[in-house]
């Protein structure tokens, strides 16, 4: 394996994965009104991620210098992958949506995005990065738990 990415690369692609999910859900409270409370909701779970894993980044990046990459395509070719990058919920959710659907859908999306965190696990050697990859990987079980909770 020539490129590695890096415990900085790992938060950045996590934060943006992040973004992308509560972006997406965000959108979705104002496209369909009638199940703004449950989306909202869904937008809490992606908080709660983003504040898990800042707590992550103050633990494992403390007194680290940022690693400046001089080639950094791999970072950027992986982070195109990004679920949920520019997805539209009007394209995935319609207007007589019932409430166990939407959540069905998104588990479905978590479950992507724990296949899409698993294989980053191949894009490293770094002891440290695969245990930062697995503590995300448990942060969206916990969130695939919790959607399963409300059917």
């Amino acid at each position: 394996m020539d490129e590695q990415l890096t415990l900085a690369e790992i938060f950045d692609i996590a934060d943006q994965v992040g973004r992308n999910a509560r972006d997406f859900y965000e959108e979705a409270t104002t496209l369909f009104a009638h199940h703004s409370n449950l989306f909202l909701d869904m937008v809490t779970l992606e908080d709660d991620f983003a504040r898990a894993l800042d707590r992550l980044k103050q633990v494992y990046l403390k007194g680290k210098k940022s690693s400046v990459v001089a080639d950094d395509s791999l970072r950027k070719s992986v982070s195109g992958l990004h679920v949920l990058a520019s997805a539209d919920p009007a394209r995935i959710f319609h207007d007589r949506i019932r409430k166990d659907e939407i959540i069905q859908i998104s588990m479905k999306i978590e479950k992507d995005v724990l296949k899409y965190f698993s294989g980053l696990k191949s894009f490293t050697a770094d002891d440290d990065v695969k245990k930062i990859l697995q503590l995300i990987l448990e942060a969206k079980a916990r969130q695939i738990r919790t959607l399963a909770s409300w059917l």
